[in-house]
């Protein structure tokens, strides 16, 4: 077989091209070429194992060093370590070059590694000149709709063959291995897809095995490159050489200046994208992650609640009884025979409700241990209490048009401190909105009842201390800021790192809908511990906000959506795109807040001018005129801190709002926290 090679070679360097031999030849099969390949494999194997060895030690100690400077809290830290990776960086992708090269020349000259080597090392910048001229007028032609890449591909895919047993170089290359494949354009297509199935399928059994075997991913792929390289190479080797065989009787004609001039033009088109790439894999090396930082303050320590004191129990015994048939609400409202019906449907309910809001607390069991946090944790929807609360709501009207206004007023009360229980659990940011809405659902009907009432001023002064204990609800919020963070991160390592290791599709996340394509799998576009970070300082910001006394204090996060080249050049983007994302998106969360504490604040108040009105006959000139034998003191505005307007001419209270402007009293009847001004007009 080495005889066969030698004369194979003698034959290409004794050919002429500008003479015509009238042989007509065909191109062998993919069978046969691969035969031929084997054949050649077998009596070279040990010189071309030699060779490929370097280029696989290369690749060896260059993952051991990523390795290590990722997981390594000290080598992270070092500044001269990203200068040592990006040199093996580049000496591996020379090696990588030079033993194709050597492997090429022990075929020519059957020669052994040192020999093979050494000539390699002699031509080995003209070589990589093809590579390069290759590479850039196939990226060209990608760049310009992509077919004309996929033809340069083609064409060009025998050009390191030519300058190695044809002594072609540059431009020259190229056009040879294009003149060799016209003719037989599907033919070469076929045989190239020919031999990757058979890699594939070698390859196939090997990594299901590092599936399995995870730690010996790498070696398993070491292996397979070391003894698979070869056998490809010496397949497009024996086509080559079938070609040459079948073209001796063309002539071999110079590129013209047009040619050469279109396929440079190519080449220059696509030297952005490959400088940029190349700039973006010098930037993955040298940039590093942050040792994992600490966030023991973000963190919540495991409870455990009693069953026999939980509400949420009792609650759940009646998830799938509650009856509010909102279709009929809306199309019809509520009359006495709808409440009646509601109310008789929901008996159980109702009792279950008695017994629940009697319980010191509500905590879904899957929240009650942090460690059990993660972002596939399904939660039972507590949205139905909502409708309970609504129910008991219309009880609360019903007894108060029954004349039975103290047990009407009780009712609301029990309204309210069940969605305060519901937001003061260890749960989730659906379970503090629900608590929040639940809680609205009672002051609502508590302000309904006020302006009709006849109940003495001590009843009504007894409700505004009531009303203390469920006006501030920052504690509740800051704890459930906490159990959303920790499912943030707990997210993060099972969702977002496995997208980026290539462990899960991007596809299959939403959060990832906006995020360009190639950032995906990007050491330099995220760091986990780097994003971890960004996402404590949102979150630490929240809590923050949290305990604010007032709207105005309340630090607010900028839309700063990214633009294209944000991402590019920015290090750790995709953390940055996925904190802002969660910065921006809780924003109005705090607006909730303090509508919810004026909403209480507002209810207090017009039980205390209800007071002033039945044992004076009139509203006060002022709210000063309330203290100290209704209110203590004045009431702040929980939005920008000063006191909330009193009205006597237009007979309302209101806030500013989150816009933080007094408008004057620009309030809204329909829905008292969508006017300019929020607040509520005195009906009595």
């Amino acid at each position: 077989m080495e005889n066969t090679i030698k004369n194979n070679d003698q034959e290409l360097q004794s050919t002429s091209y500008n003479q015509k031999v009238p042989v007509e030849k065909k191109l062998k099969g993919a069978w046969q070429i691969l035969k031929d390949a084997w054949d050649i494999y077998r009596s070279r194997f040990r010189t071309a194992i030699g060779i490929m060895l370097i280029p696989v030690i290369i690749s060896v100690i260059l993952t051991e060093l990523n390795i290590i400077s990722v997981s390594s809290s000290v080598l992270s830290q070092v500044a001269w370590i990203s200068f040592v990776k990006i040199a093996i960086w580049i000496v591996s992708l020379f090696f990588d070059a030079i033993s194709i090269s050597a492997l090429l020349f022990s075929v020519k000259n059957e020669t052994g590694i040192i020999a093979s080597y050494r000539q390699s090392f002699k031509s080995i910048f003209s070589y990589i000149l093809v590579v390069i001229l290759g590479i850039l007028v196939i990226t060209g032609g990608y760049v310009l709709l992509i077919i004309p890449g996929i033809i340069f591909s083609v064409w060009f895919s025998l050009a390191i063959y030519s300058f190695i047993f044809e002594g072609k170089r540059g431009l020259e290359a190229l056009i040879r291995s294009k003149q060799l494949v016209s003719g037989n354009f599907w033919k070469v297509v076929w045989r190239s897809i020919f031999i990757s199935i058979i890699v594939f399928l070698i390859c196939l059994p090997f990594v299901i095995l590092g599936e399995v075997l995870k730690d010996s991913h790498e070696i398993i792929d070491n292996i397979l490159q070391l003894f698979l390289i070869p056998l490809v190479i010496f397949f497009e080797v024996v086509l080559f050489q079938n070609l040459v065989e079948i073209k001796q009787s063309i002539t071999f004609q110079e590129p013209k200046k047009t040619e050469k001039f279109i396929y440079y033009l190519f080449a220059i088109i696509a030297m952005p994208l490959i400088l940029g790439f190349t700039i973006l894999q010098g930037l993955m090396l040298i940039t590093h992650d942050i040792p994992k930082p600490d966030d023991s303050d973000l963190q919540l320590s495991a409870i455990n609640i009693p069953e026999e004191q939980n509400s949420y129990y009792v609650l759940m015994e009646v998830k799938d009884k509650v009856y509010w048939p909102q279709e009929e609400i809306d199309k019809n409202g509520i009359n006495d025979e709808l409440s009646n019906k509601i109310l008789q449907n929901n008996e159980q309910a109702m009792n279950a409700f008695e017994r629940a809001v009697a319980l010191p607390i509500f905590q879904q069991p899957e929240l009650e241990n942090p460690k059990n946090y993660e972002a596939s944790l399904v939660l039972q929807s507590t949205i139905f209490i909502r409708n309970l609360a609504k129910a008991n709501a219309l009880k609360a009207s019903l007894l108060f048009k029954q004349g039975r206004e103290k047990e009407a007023f009780d009712q609301s009360l029990k309204t309210i401190k069940m969605g305060q229980i519901v937001q003061d659990g260890q749960g989730s940011l659906m379970n503090y909105l629900t608590g929040l809405a639940i809680k609205e659902i009672g002051l609502k009907n508590l302000r309904s009842l006020i302006p009709n009432s006849h109940l003495p001023s001590s009843d009504l002064l007894y409700y505004i201390n009531e009303l203390n204990k469920y006006e501030e609800s920052k504690l509740a919020l800051q704890k459930t800021l906490k159990v959303d963070y920790i499912m943030i991160i707990n997210s993060q390592e099972e969702e977002i790192n496995k997208v980026f290791r290539g462990e899960k599709l991007a596809e299959d996340n939403e959060i990832f809908k906006d995020i360009p394509p190639f950032a995906i799998r990007s050491f330099y576009y995220y760091k986990p511990n780097k994003t971890r970070l960004l996402f404590m300082e949102t979150y630490r910001n929240f809590l923050s906000n949290a305990g604010k006394k007032d709207y105005a204090e309340v630090i607010h996060k900028e839309d700063n959506r990214p633009t294209t080249l944000f991402v590019i050049f920015s290090e750790n983007a995709i953390g940055k795109i996925l904190s802002n994302i969660i910065g921006v998106s809780f924003d109005s969360l705090f607006t909730k807040r303090f509508e919810e504490n004026f909403s209480v604040k507002a209810t207090q108040l017009l039980l205390a001018l209800k007071a002033y009105e039945q044992d004076t006959g009139n509203l006060p000139s002022s709210l000063q005129d309330l203290i100290p034998d209704y209110i203590p003191e004045l009431i702040q505005d929980p939005f920008d801190g000063k006191i909330i307007r009193y009205s006597l001419d237009k007979k309302e209270i209101y806030s500013t709002g989150e816009d933080l402007i007094d408008n004057g009293g620009s309030i809204s009847e329909s829905d008292w926290s969508q006017g300019d001004d929020v607040g509520f007009k005195i009906n009595f």
